[in-house]
């Protein structure tokens, strides 16, 4: 949690901690997670939210759903997407982020620099 925590600090994110499962394969109750997903987003103005794509990123059954349940509040969520061209000033941000999440830099660090491989120059 402490390095989600500091990476959120660094940039200057507004966050919520739940209690939800995390796991491949555990189902997440839709009914709660749709409740306290609607009383975030209308409680106030939001500049930008995103979630999960529709394939959950590694399949993830919980960000389906996670997708879904957004999708079904804000139809026109942005998503977590690769292959996006990125600046220099954003891939650095990127990296010094991703090094804030030791216990996740490793993977966090392998799709990032795949997504970048695959940008045309």
């Amino acid at each position: 949690i402490k390095e989600f925590e500091n990476a959120m600090k660094l940039c200057e994110a507004e966050y919520e901690i739940w209690s939800y499962p995390d796991s491949e394969h555990e189902q997440i109750n839709e009914w709660s997670l749709e409740n306290d997903l609607r009383r975030v987003i209308y409680e106030k103005y939001w500049e930008r939210i995103l979630t999960h794509n529709q394939n959950g990123e590694e399949g993830h059954f919980h960000h389906k759903q996670i997708h879904n349940v957004m999708r079904s509040i804000i139809n026109n969520v942005g998503v977590f997407t690769f292959g996006e061209q990125m600046s220099d000033s954003l891939w650095f941000r990127k990296l010094v982020l991703i090094k804030q999440y030791n216990s996740q830099s490793q993977d966090c660090m392998n799709r990032v620099l795949m997504a970048r491989s695959e940008l045309p120059d």
